[in-house]
């Protein structure tokens, strides 16, 4: 009984820390991918804008990592959004991101294929696959070329990276894609992220392997396995801000990081919502009692009165059923968003969120009645 006792409590422990550690990582990060995405719109140089969207990407993908490195602690499914998407650009994508590191050694990236093929899979998960691929490689290559290769094969898009590095030594073939990633005697290894990324790729209905080198080629070369895209998929739309008003409603943000306040409310402002931003539930509360139309988006994790506290004291007052609130939290726990939930709010946001996102979100709340 003392042990099952000692297991609950540590695991309760565990799930206390990993929600401490998402919300210390998401919300500088929100508010860092969101003063980016004001920059790049906001520059009239198409270099700086590449730049910026780069830096952007590259911001996403550390985002994606963190929520893989939460969910695989938690030992949950790892949440995919599939779309028909092109392998193409998305190698293209991937590529940008390490060339002026590989230029700066001297090491030539190659991308050969066959024409354009469609995949079915999320944008955000093969972009990390393929980022982890081309990090290895170029970690591991000193001097040579990095090839990035994609032809069909039934029903499958092959995608393989070859590198010129020293190869995997036949003694770990069998172990690379193990969850703790064995270390080089010099130090460097392949880590959770090859871990991570066969799993993706397992989820989205593909595999990833480690193949024999191209012919006359030494180094490592890994073979990513895709779903091709059929012709009834429909093809994923490229992010872009949004253009239309997020709803006719008026709306209160509570966010105590100046950073994601910031952002936040001149990315929405920007889209057409009629927004106030304050930093504390007690500045809130009597701009909301003043105004029952004015809907709710708050943090959880506010000084002095937090989020829940408030979201609580708002429905426990006369006519307040009717307020729409969302809730906006750096917390990945299913049983703290359920929590938020049960207090009365109408929808819970995980941060670092996309602008596009939360605007569909807060449109769906319509007008307010007439009061």
């Amino acid at each position: 009984r003392q042990k099952a006792e000692w297991a609950q409590n540590s695991a309760v422990s565990t799930n206390r820390f990993l929600a401490h550690l998402s919300h210390e990582i998401r919300n500088p990060l929100s508010g860092l991918l969101g003063l980016l995405r004001i920059a790049e719109s906001e520059s009239d140089e198409p270099k700086q804008q590449q730049r910026l969207a780069l830096v952007r990407s590259a911001g996403q993908q550390i985002a994606a990592l963190v929520e893989d490195v939460l969910v695989h602690a938690r030992r949950e499914p790892l949440p995919l959004r599939l779309e028909k998407l092109s392998l193409q650009a998305l190698a293209s994508e991937a590529a940008d991101r390490h060339r002026p590191q590989a230029q700066a050694r001297g090491i030539e990236m190659i991308l050969s294929g066959s024409p354009d093929h469609s995949v079915l899979g999320d944008r955000t998960r093969l972009l990390q696959i393929l980022d982890n691929l081309m990090g290895n490689a170029l970690k591991f290559t000193e001097r040579g070329q990095i090839q990035v290769g994609w032809e069909a094969s039934g029903g499958q898009v092959l995608l393989w990276v070859q590198d010129d590095g020293p190869g995997i030594p036949s003694d770990r073939r069998e172990t690379i894609f193990a969850e703790r990633g064995q270390l080089q005697a010099d130090g460097r290894g392949l880590g959770l992220g090859l871990s991570i990324a066969r799993q993706l790729a397992e989820a989205m209905g593909g595999d990833l392997v480690l193949a024999d080198p191209m012919p006359g080629r030494r180094g490592a070369r890994f073979l990513l396995q895709l779903q091709a895209a059929g012709p009834g998929d429909v093809p994923k739309k490229p992010p872009s801000t949004p253009k239309s008003p997020c709803g006719h409603r008026r709306w209160l943000l509570v966010e105590d990081d100046p950073v994601q306040r910031a952002s936040l409310q001149h990315e929405l402002a920007a889209a057409g919502m009629q927004i106030e931003a304050v930093g504390n539930a007690l500045t809130a509360l009597p701009l909301l009692q003043a105004d029952p139309a004015l809907g709710l988006l708050t943090d959880l994790g506010l000084p002095e009165i937090d989020g829940l506290t408030l979201v609580r004291m708002l429905r426990g007052q006369d006519g307040e059923h009717h307020r729409p609130i969302v809730v906006l939290t750096g917390r990945a726990l299913p049983a703290e968003q359920a929590e938020a939930l049960d207090a009365g709010a109408n929808r819970v946001l995980c941060k670092p969120i996309e602008p596009e996102r939360l605007c569909q979100a807060l449109s769906a709340f319509g007008r307010p009645a007439a009061v």
